[in-house]
């Protein structure tokens, strides 16, 4: 029963724009949780999607789809302010974006990703494009990222103080979390979304900016062993590390909730 908190188990992102505050919401689930998210499907998804999550046919697919829903439930009731989870439907958009569907004239945006271990969701204010990309560090995969990369961004990695595993997975998240913000997904040739820069922020922080999308700037952490993008609009200030919320409270290092640092 503990695994399925709503709305206090999210936290605010504290986004800016222009100094004013944009409402916004994050909050993971961990693969831990997943058995007794099954058992209490009832207290968080809309019935429609407790009938899709019955049909999946494949483990891995069930688990990525109830942590992400289980996330996103989180994130919105927050948003909402809505104690009734089970009152909100996910639904699915031509290019697989998630839409929220709810009583409200104005319904947030949202976005959901998810590794093999845990998944995470971000709502925001309704008109502010926002993408989120979580990875699992996989040095057998790297490899295969790196072979998606233009010329200019392998010589970006280069110039990274960071693995070439983590490298790779860094600029990876940050082209996906952009894809979800403009909303086509990798729908589109992946060239389309090239990183002209990257920036380190703080230890293990960076930010990228993009060739064919100068408005938008992609934030990203590593920590160990996760990887962490959020796309945003270059004007919108972030100025937390939404990572160690996942390390800390998900998965309960030092064993209490603990705000961002």
């Amino acid at each position: 029963m503990g695994a399925v908190l709503i709305a206090d188990a999210a936290l605010p992102l504290n986004l800016s724009r222009q100094h004013k505050e944009v409402p916004s919401y994050l909050a993971f689930s961990v693969a831990p949780n997943y058995p007794s998210l099954v058992q209490d499907l009832e207290r968080f998804l809309h019935p429609s999607e407790i009938s899709y999550f019955r049909g999946l046919e494949f483990p891995l697919r069930r688990t990525s789809f109830l942590l992400g829903r289980h996330a996103a439930k989180q994130a919105l009731a927050a948003f909402l302010r809505e104690p009734d989870p089970t009152l909100i439907e996910i639904c699915t958009g031509t290019f697989c974006q998630p839409l929220v569907k709810y009583s409200s004239a104005e319904t947030p945006e949202l976005t959901i990703a998810h590794c093999q271990d845990a998944a995470v969701a971000i709502a925001c204010q309704t008109g502010h494009p926002v993408g989120v990309d979580l990875e699992y560090l996989d040095p057998n995969k790297s490899q295969v990222l790196k072979s998606q990369f233009t010329k200019v961004e392998l010589q970006l990695l280069k110039r990274l103080q960071e693995s070439d595993e983590n490298s790779s997975y860094l600029l990876w998240t940050a082209k996906e979390a952009l894809s979800k913000a403009i909303k086509c997904g990798l729908t589109v040739p992946f060239e389309i979304l090239e990183v002209k820069e990257i920036h380190q922020t703080a230890a293990r922080a960076y930010v990228s900016l993009f060739k064919n999308f100068s408005q938008f700037q992609a934030h990203s952490w590593i920590e160990d062993p996760h990887v962490l993008s959020i796309t945003l609009p270059r004007r919108t200030c972030l100025e937390v590390n939404p990572l160690k919320a996942l390390q800390a409270v998900a998965f309960g290092r030092g064993g209490q909730r603990n705000e961002f640092t």
